[in-house]
């Protein structure tokens, strides 16, 4: 009899290879297709259980042992799964469904096996489980704490979950074929192992900590949001987080995961990873962490086109007649950091005292660091305009998610339907979206338009480079 087994060919070599050796490569349980794989349905005749073997077993919670029976029969079988090796065979060789789920899409391979030569090679292996009988179960009355001793409950439940770990433990072993020892089973117990996962995550939930008195929330947000990609991919793939194994090869799996389970661009994948790298470096100096494998793994970001106003369009914008005294506002915000350069976050935290002498002397909010901003005709009329706002803020600024919303609005008022194709990458694919100008219209446009219309205001290159402004063309 013939069998069938349809694959791809990302791993030709390996395959070929194992062909020519007369091998074959297994799977295990987590790296099928479907997730159902494997699933077993334990059912127990309760009314037969119940009525022989619990009868004469006065004082015992029958309903609790069932429970322990569900749980040690799920215990055992995961730990067979773990063990076990799949490879799937078919008696069909032209199944449409079958060239199109498992061999790519129909450009795979189907190889051919027949029955009497694997039996020949004596290959097949027929796998069962250990007998679980009823009668295992010690119904004996389990030594606790008295309930009149402060604190008995927690104990007598620490006491139990003890217990079953230990059974845990024992079982486990049983079926690796490890003998389970008393150190063994010390050794393995988990309130004798400290989880390096866990100890991976709490430190990063230090750094975030000691970086929130420092950093803005909108980086602080950044690292949490690291933080819970971190943990979500840690489960759903099933791998161990830890400062020893953080590897070029698990950086790669991280990307991996966030490509394509999380369908994030390019751009986005490797900012995350250099606050990976950002926080790894945190670590290794505060002596947490001793391996630097990590420092090899790098990830260049791609700048895509750089939307900015021309100055004829910043200049229309300036001076466009508006009747709502609220999209003034917001307009004159906008091209006020034109004329300036300063981001959204600096603008916001103006005050009065800030201009004096014909500059804006402030410490910017992002990198901590004094700059002394000249003042032109246009941002100086703004000022002007804005001298008797109440208060000691400098302008009457809004929340910037309200203020892009406005931006849109104005930019479309504006005319600015100039048609301009976003380029991203996820992995190899070229993702294309072709929008209007107005629709990307937002405050981080703000300072780099000024970067690009600096000559019309006066400033020399060397003042811009010296304050910074560059940095982000």
């Amino acid at each position: 009899m013939k069998f069938f087994h349809y694959q791809s060919i990302d791993n030709l070599d390996r395959d070929l290879e194992f062909i020519k050796n007369g091998k074959i490569w297994f799977s295990n349980f987590k790296n099928l297709n479907d997730p159902s794989e494997g699933l077993l349905k334990i059912k127990l005749k309760i009314d037969f259980l119940k009525r022989f073997h619990f009868s004469n077993a006065a004082g015992i919670d029958f309903d609790k042992h069932m429970s322990r029976i569900y749980y040690e029969t799920e215990i055992e079988i995961d730990a067979m799964k773990k063990i076990i090796g799949i490879y799937c065979l078919t008696e069909s060789v032209d199944s449409e469904l079958m060239w199109s789920y498992y061999s790519s899409g129909h450009s795979g391979l189907c190889l051919e096996y027949e029955l009497n030569k694997i039996e020949e090679f004596g290959i097949n292996q027929v796998v069962s489980f250990p007998d679980f009988e009823i009668n295992d179960i010690e119904l004996v009355k389990v030594q606790k704490v008295k309930t009149s001793v402060a604190g008995s409950m927690e104990t007598n439940l620490r006491l139990e979950k003890l217990a079953d770990d230990v059974k845990r433990i024992y079982r486990e072993a049983h079926i690796q074929g490890i003998v389970p020892t008393v150190q063994f089973i010390r050794e393995n117990l988990p309130e004798n192992q400290r989880s390096a996962s866990v100890q991976f995550f709490e430190v990063f939930e230090k750094f975030i900590e000691m970086k929130r008195s420092i950093s803005s929330k909108g980086t602080i947000t950044k690292f949490k949001v690291i933080k819970k990609h971190l943990m979500e991919f840690s489960s759903k793939k099933r791998i161990r987080i830890e400062f020893d194994s953080i590897d070029k090869a698990l950086l790669q799996k991280f990307v991996d995961y966030q490509l394509h389970d999380c369908q994030h661009t390019n751009n986005t994948v490797t900012k995350n990873v250099n606050i990976i790298k950002w926080f790894l470096n945190w670590a290794t100096d505060e002596e947490c962490n001793r391996n630097l494998k990590y420092k090899g793994f790098t990830l260049k970001e791609k700048f895509g086109k750089i939307i900015v106003l021309s100055w004829e369009e910043l200049i229309h914008f300036y001076q466009m007649k508006l009747a709502s005294h609220a999209m003034k506002q917001v307009r004159d915000i906008f091209c006020f950091q034109c004329f300036t350069g300063l981001r959204y976050s600096d603008v916001r935290i103006l005050k009065k005292h800030n201009v004096k002498d014909g500059f804006i002397t402030i410490t910017t909010v992002k990198t901590k660091e004094e700059i002394n901003i000249p003042l032109n005709d246009y941002s100086t009329s703004i000022i002007e305009k804005y001298k008797d706002y109440p208060g000691n803020y400098l302008l009457p600024v809004i929340s910037n998610q309200n203020m892009n919303e406005h931006l849109k609005e104005l930019g479309k008022m504006a005319g600015f339907n100039e048609q301009i194709e976003i380029i991203r990458y996820r992995g190899a694919e070229r993702l294309v979206n072709t929008v209007y100008k107005y629709e990307v219209l937002t405050t981080h446009i703000g300072r780099k338009t000024f970067t690009t219309n600096n000559g019309r205001l006066g400033i020399p290159i060397e003042l811009t480079m010296q304050i910074g402004w560059v940095e982000t063309i």
